[in-house]
């Protein structure tokens, strides 16, 4: 997210001396796929500590949850719910998992 925000900066900032654009411009600068599911496991490792919307199997039951990756241990993903539960979840059984991205 910072290396977005000073790439928006000096971009702004070459813009604005060059007189390039007539009237008010919005310019949005942003990682690609920063709304996207997390399809791989080899994607979370460098997520660990984010915030999570995750839904995955538990037996024959879908089950949605907002939590934390805490860690990773092969192939279980280790997931700290707000009420300080944890939840492991193989990645097998993920559904969907995505990053809450926070701008505050």
């Amino acid at each position: 997210a910072e290396d977005c925000a000073e790439i928006s900066r000096e971009i702004d900032k070459n813009l604005e001396e060059q007189n390039m654009l007539d009237s008010g411009y919005r310019l949005e600068v942003s990682s690609t796929g920063v709304n996207r599911p997390l399809k791989y496991l080899k994607q979370f490792p460098k997520h660990i500590n984010r915030k999570f919307d995750v839904s995955y199997r538990e037996s024959d039951i879908v089950k949605k949850m907002s939590c934390t990756l805490t860690r990773i241990e092969g192939t279980s993903l280790v997931f700290l719910k707000s009420s300080r539960e944890e939840v492991i979840v193989d990645f097998s059984d993920i559904i969907k998992a995505k990053v809450i991205i926070s701008f505050s």
